[in-house]
């Protein structure tokens, strides 16, 4: 099985990718923008599953060229799964006062993911398999005061992956779109909620894989939010 992860330093990314990885051996292609922390993840992962090849890939996330040429190097081989999960949460009171934040912020958090989910979903097309996951947020299904900066961006997010679902219906490509509510993760650790009301990554992750190996279209985590953002 080959899997690629974008923004593999992700707290969700990386729980992923062990449960894969305990399956049995992967080819597994990590991405990210700190080549420091990414080179700590890869190192950990092939000490725990030395049957598993693990690579690394440092570019700009957020610039077309970088998204294009990574691509077009990572589809050189068949492709299984491709989780995309980076992201920045986005300080509102900081976006309300400087465009130049809120521009980069609506970048990192919907034009990026949605580059990356459009070239590899033609490349899965082309294909003709594989399924393509990528992390949303529960933020983008409705706005509220607190963060309508994120969640605009991770609803743009979700409306172009909606449209990649209807594009690809009939074909045997799969797309998901998760949506995790507050995770314990470093993103979320200067946030006001408590830790009490955070989900464990763990547990996210493996909803995010089961999800993923069931087919499923719009993954909830936990399920709970499904019905409370109805």
């Amino acid at each position: 099985m080959r899997i690629v992860v974008v923004g593999a330093t992700s707290e969700i990314a990386q729980q992923c990718c062990k449960i894969w990885l305990q399956g049995g051996p992967v080819d597994l292609l990590l991405t990210g923008r700190n080549k420091d922390k990414l080179s700590r993840i890869a190192g950990d992962l092939r000490i725990r599953f030395p049957a598993s090849k693990i690579e690394l890939e440092v570019f700009d996330h957020l610039s077309p060229t970088s998204i294009q040429d990574f691509v077009h190097k990572a589809t050189r081989k068949p492709l299984d799964i491709v989780l995309i999960s980076h992201g920045s949460l986005t300080l509102q009171a900081r976006a309300s006062a400087d465009p130049t934040y809120l521009w980069a912020e609506h970048e990192t958090n919907a034009l990026s993911p949605i580059l990356f989910a459009e070239l590899f979903a033609g490349f899965l097309a082309r294909q003709n398999y594989g399924h393509l996951a990528i992390i949303g947020s529960i933020a983008g299904d409705r706005g509220r005061a607190i963060n309508h900066a994120y969640g605009a961006a991770k609803a743009s997010l979700a409306t172009y992956v909606s449209g990649l679902q209807h594009r690809l219906m009939g074909s045997a490509v799969r797309i998901s779109l998760i949506k995790p509510g507050p995770t314990k993760t470093p993103m979320t650790a200067t946030t006001h909620v408590g830790p009490s009301k955070l989900a464990d990554p763990k547990v996210v992750a493996h909803q995010i894989v089961r999800g993923v190996a069931s087919g499923k279209r719009v993954i909830y985590s936990p399920r709970s939010w499904r019905w409370i953002m109805g």
